[in-house]
C-alpha cells in the first residue's frame, strides 16, 4: 500500500499502550504501523517527519531508558528502530517538543523545552542535532534568565537548506 498521510497521536488505548504511529492509504483506510509501549520504546509521540528513504522519524516526550522520551524511525512497513534514548548526558534541558526536521546534511534537528508553556521562569529550550548514528550535539542552549535565545515553537527546512526558527522575542534564526 502507498500512503497519503502520516501521523502519531497520543491516545492511550489499553494497558501499556502510549501512542502509535498510523497511515492513512490513498483509500482512505487508516493503518496502524505501531504502537508504543513507554518503557521500552518511549511514549507521547510528537508530530513525524519524512524521511528520504520513505521511513518517518519522531521522538517521544517520555519513556525510554532515561524516562526522557526517545527518537525513532519507523518504516512503510511498521518496523520500529529506536535510534535513541534522551538522557542526563545528551545536555538537553527538558524533552523533545514538535516534529523533527531533516537537514539538507541527513542529520534530524529539534527542539528540545523544560517549563510549563513559558509563561514564566525558569524556561528553557535547547537546539539539538542527532546525526543518524543517534549521536546528539547541543547546537544552542537559552538561559534560565532571559527569553533572547528561547526557541518558541517548531523548526522548519527552509529551501535553501537552512533549518530555520523562532526565537521567543520573535527574531529568527538559520542553521547552516
Amino acid at each position: 500500500w502507498s500512503s497519503d498521510v502520516c501521523s502519531s497521536d497520543l491516545t492511550t488505548k489499553g494497558a501499556g499502550h502510549s501512542g502509535t504511529v498510523y497511515a492513512i492509504g490513498r483509500s482512505g483506510n487508516l493503518h496502524t504501523l505501531f504502537v508504543f509501549r513507554r518503557a521500552e520504546d518511549g511514549g507521547g509521540p510528537e508530530p513525524l517527519a519524512a524521511g528520504p528513504d520513505d521511513a518517518v522519524y519522531g521522538w517521544t516526550t517520555s519513556g525510554g531508558l532515561f524516562n526522557g522520551g526517545t527518537a525513532f524511525r519507523v518504516s512503510a512497513a511498521g518496523v520500529f528502530s529506536k535510534l535513541h534514548d534522551f538522557g542526563p548526558a545528551d545536555g538537553l534541558v527538558g524533552v523533545p517538543r514538535g516534529a523533527p526536521v531533516y537537514g539538507a546534511d541527513g542529520q534530524l534537528y529539534g527542539v528540545s523545552f523544560q517549563g510549563s508553556l513559558c509563561s514564566a521562569f525558569p524556561c528553557r529550550s535547547t537546539l539539538f542535532r542527532m546525526s543518524a548514528a543517534g549521536v546528539i550535539t547541543v547546537l544552542q542552549a537559552s538561559s534560565q534568565n532571559s527569553y533572547d535565545l528561547l526557541i518558541s515553537g517548531m523548526l522548519l527546512a527552509g529551501p535553501d537548506n537552512r533549518v530555520y526558527g523562532t526565537y521567543w522575542n520573535g527574531e529568527t534564526f538559520a542553521v547552516t
